[in-house]
């Protein structure tokens, strides 16, 4: 169970990130990916690599745009208003928390309203989901169909499908 997360985290970091060289440097090696860094110029690099280099205060990376108040109000309202899941981008939960912690270390004011902002939107979407995904969770996998689940919820209703067989076996279903 623990394996599956970490699998889930593993996938991320090799997401590709946008960051800002602050320094050149023609010719690094990172577990077989080759970065050229040019002082001053984007380049796209996997997320795990780009940490290691802004720890040495080689890049900055560049915040993720689509993470917005706007974005996340809109994606709130839409998940409020269907009744089944929408369909979310696969990365979302790890985008939105790595902003979140983004806009933490910044502490400025602005970038406090737009955690709060944040947030609370991707409160509401996270409560709303897990409603839909308890539900969905009760009945068999077959008859739900494809459904619109990140790598994380999709976890999830595993877990908690497993969860309420064992609870039925247990506690004795009365149509079995």
């Amino acid at each position: 169970m623990i394996f599956d997360v970490s699998r889930i985290a593993f996938d991320y970091e090799e997401h590709t990130i946008t960051v800002l060289a602050t320094a050149d440097r023609p010719n690094l090696r990172f577990d077989g990916i080759n970065v050229r860094l040019v002082k001053d110029k984007e380049t796209q690099i996997p997320l795990w690599v780009a940490e290691i280099l802004e720890e040495e205060d080689l890049v900055v990376i560049k915040s993720d745009k689509s993470i917005s108040h706007s974005y996340m109000a809109e994606l709130s309202h839409n998940e409020g208003s269907e009744r089944t899941l929408s369909k979310l981008d696969s990365l979302l939960y790890r985008r939105v928390r790595a902003e979140i912690l983004r806009l933490r270390d910044t502490n400025t004011g602005t970038s406090l309203r737009k955690l709060t902002s944040i947030e609370g939107s991707f409160h509401k979407i996270l409560r709303l989901r897990y409603k839909k995904i308890l539900n969905l969770a009760m009945i068999d996998l077959e008859k739900n169909g494809n459904l619109s689940l990140t790598s994380e919820e999709q976890w999830l209703y595993s877990q908690l499908h497993k969860l309420f067989d064992v609870w039925e076996t247990e506690i004795g279903n009365p149509s079995s």
